[in-house]
This record gives structure tokens, sequence and C-alpha cells, in this order.
């Protein structure tokens, strides 16, 4: 069920999130806030981590709810400490992200110009596996 959040930063839009799979941890990036958020209580109360996100997808392991991937500007970064760190795993303008929920360790990234990235590392490494309109729409 859904519920509005109480929050004095719920004014601003939710460009993208992520939720665990018990749905405790949340990761919400918000527009011109640049700084991912975090709740650790399915979105009762919200902090601000120290990242600079600037509004990008993010994506939860469904193995590891410390472990995140998420976009910011022409980066992708991974973290697996909770968002206290990050590492810098693509350069590349990305659209979305996200971890296959079966297959923990493989992860998709979709950029701008029709790439598709996989990762089969749980996020820490990225290679390009098509362009759509290169290779499937105008082959």
């Amino acid at each position: 069920m859904w519920a509005p959040l109480e929050d004095p930063r719920a004014g601003r839009p939710i460009t993208s999130f992520d939720a665990s799979s018990d749905g405790q941890i949340i990761y919400a990036s918000q527009r011109d806030l640049f700084r991912l958020q975090i709740s650790t209580d399915g979105g009762a109360t919200w902090t601000e981590t120290e990242i600079n996100q600037a509004g990008g997808p993010v994506a939860i392991s469904p193995a590891d709810p410390q472990t995140i991937l998420f976009a910011s500007h022409d980066r992708l970064f991974r973290s697996t400490d909770g968002a206290q760190t990050s590492t810098l795993v693509l350069e590349a303008s990305l659209t979305d992200v996200v971890f296959a929920p079966n297959a923990p360790d493989t992860a998709f990234a979709t950029g701008e110009g029709d790439d598709i990235y996989l990762s089969v590392d749980g996020g820490a490494t990225f290679e390009l596996l098509a362009n759509l309109r290169s290779d499937v729409l105008n082959p």
C-alpha cells in the first residue's frame, strides 16, 4: 500500500528510487537536491548521504541492500557499503540501471545513445552488450 512520505524533502520530485526486497531500505534521487537519499525504515525517515548523485537512476542488489548502483551525469558508480563510499564503474550517460532479480550478479544499464551495458560481477564492471540502433535496428 502506498502512503505519503512525511518529510521536508517531499516537495521535490523523486527522479529515481529503488527498494530492498524487504522494503525497508530505500534509495532515492530527488530533482535539484544532488544528494542520494536513504531510508532504512521503509520510508518513515530519511537521511541525506554525502554522495553527489544529481538525480540519475539508482538500483539495489537483490542479494545485498548495501550494494547499489547509481548514476550521476555521465558516470555510473557502485557502492558496497550502503552509500558510504563509491567506485566509478562506467563512464556513459545512462537512462536506467537495474539488477536482474533472480541473478544478483547480473546488472544492466541503458544509455542515451541506445547502448545496453552488461555486468556479470554484481556491477563491479560493465561491458557494452549492444547498441540497439546499429546492432539491432540497422544491422
